[in-house]
């Protein structure tokens, strides 16, 4: 058994062991973040990108690795910015 990560635990007594799957979905979500960040980035090329570093076969699947992320929402609906305006960030 792993050992416990004590913080940001929801219920007392309870243990969190990390897993492969939480640094499957955590570099998945950072390589994401950072294929992003690029100016010639295309959606499809960075969604395509994390799928074969991930080595899934369908993007379904690479999808619910990625954790909820606003930038990705909003890269998503910029070319749609005339006709759903986006709210400007606090």
């Amino acid at each position: 058994m792993g050992a416990c990560l004590e913080e940001n635990v929801a219920a007392p007594g309870r243990c969190l062991a990390p897993s492969s799957l939480m640094f499957r979905s955590s570099s998945a979500t950072l390589l994401e973040e950072t294929l992003l960040e690029s100016p010639e980035a295309s959606c499809d090329g960075v969604y395509r990108t994390v799928q074969t570093f991930l080595r899934h076969e369908d993007l379904a699947t690479t999808m619910r690795y990625l954790e909820s992320n606003p930038r990705r929402q909003r890269k998503a609906f910029d070319p749609y910015a005339r006709v759903f305006p986006w709210p400007a960030p606090p």
